[in-house]
């Protein structure tokens, strides 16, 4: 989530799974309506989600923590920025491949 207050980034996982977490806790006191968030983040929350034992209880679940923010477009300029962001990131990760 991206607060329009700071432009500062928020977690929503650690949101999601620590009600009083820092992240909440701004949350609550910032406006519904300075807090947005793209649709790709939404995306991987329900991926997740859906990989769970308890699926349908999970995406119940987050839901209601969607419903008072903004949601923006996922448009292709966001599409390759994210492609970049994760391919940095799949670099930096140690190989999990058995040698």
């Amino acid at each position: 989530m991206v607060s329009q207050r700071g432009s500062k980034q928020c977690h929503t996982r650690h949101y999601l799974k620590h009600a009083d977490s820092p992240v909440a806790t701004r949350l609550r006191r910032t406006a519904a309506q300075e807090v947005a968030e793209c649709s790709v983040v939404w995306a991987e929350l329900l991926h997740g989600a859906r990989k769970s034992e308890q699926r349908d209880q999970r995406v119940a679940r987050m839901e209601p923590t969607r419903s008072p923010f903004r949601w923006l477009p996922f448009d292709e300029a966001a599409a390759h920025r994210y492609a970049e962001i994760r391919d940095t990131l799949e670099k930096a990760r140690p190989s999990q491949r058995a040698e």
